[in-house]
């Protein structure tokens, strides 16, 4: 015999006691990380800047407003900011010629020109993605590029600069 079908109030249950313990999961993951929540109220102007931003580089908006806090907040002092890794060049100087973006703050524009130099230099998709990734780059989850993803951020960065 089959397993006991659920009533509507049974199966509701089961799943808010699941989607807690998933969130809760995920909360301390974060935390663990080093994150920390906030809750911050924004015109819906301002709101909905920061999705088309933060969909044309194709990160999460958690990720777009901490780098974007992130360099309104970087120290003035040049000695500071020269000293951080976290803000030293993302590429040998002469693996990319002279980047007009040095700071791992703004990484995402700093891939789509590395990309376009070599896309604009006749590169393959899939050659591109083998050198980036021996280079060390790696998606926001830390996982090896891949050149169908590259791709499509490439071009969504495109069309947001209103090149294609």
């Amino acid at each position: 015999m089959g397993l006991a079908r659920l009533d509507d109030a049974e199966f509701a249950r089961r799943a808010r006691e699941r989607n807690t313990r998933v969130n809760a999961a995920h909360r301390q993951r974060l935390l663990e990380a080093g994150k920390a929540q906030t809750n911050v109220w924004l015109s819906a102007t301002l709101r909905r800047r920061l999705d088309e931003e933060a969909a044309a580089d194709g990160v999460s908006l958690s990720a777009m407003v901490e780098r974007l806090l992130s360099a309104a907040l970087l120290p003035a002092t040049p000695a500071t900011v020269a000293s951080d890794p976290d803000t030293l060049p993302l590429f040998e100087p002469d693996s990319i010629g002279s980047s007009p973006v040095e700071s791992a703050v703004d990484r995402h524009t700093t891939l789509m020109l590395e990309l376009d130099r070599r896309v604009n230099a006749g590169e393959k998709w899939r050659d591109i993605a083998t050198a980036l990734n021996e280079a060390g780059w790696r998606d926001k989850a830390g996982k090896p590029l891949v050149y169908s993803c590259l791709n499509e951020q490439w071009r969504a960065w495109k069309r947001a600069k209103g090149e294609s």
